[in-house]
């Protein structure tokens, strides 16, 4: 059999690669939700932080996700088999009737943009940051 010049490092990599992608975002409004389906069947449920988003599992393959209160959270989505289904960022943002949001920077490195409410304050995007040609992306 012939190898290609990549042989099995290369292999390797890519499947690292494919294990390491970026989470999925779904963004919601504080008390509203949102369903997503899936092919394969849930079995298990992780939220890092359930006072941010609550969670059940509709008809084996479909997930309702209730925004309750501001902040950002992850959630793992396992099948019967413990495999990994997906693993969702979710940012939770104040509802629209909580009022005018104000946007501050916050001093990391690099400086963070947060879109702030009366009731917190959440990333104004996920890859939000300010350069110093202004405000952009990573």
């Amino acid at each position: 059999m012939h190898e290609s010049r990549w042989g099995r490092a290369g292999v390797l990599a890519a499947a690292l690669l494919l294990l390491a992608a970026p989470a999925a975002a779904v963004e919601l409004k504080l008390g509203y939700s949102t369903a997503l389906s899936f092919e394969r069947r849930l079995n298990t449920v992780v939220v890092a932080d359930p006072k941010i988003v609550e969670t059940s599992v509709v008809f084996g393959n479909s997930l309702v996700m209730i925004g309750r209160s501001v902040g950002a959270t992850n959630v793992v989505l396992l099948d019967d088999e413990g495999r990994k289904i997906d693993d969702l960022q979710v940012f939770v943002a104040p509802s629209p009737a909580v009022g005018h949001p104000v946007d501050v920077v916050h001093g990391s490195r690099p400086p963070r943009i947060f879109r702030c409410y009366r009731n917190g304050c959440v990333p104004s995007s996920p890859d939000a940051w300010i350069s110093g040609a202004g405000v952009g992306g990573r």
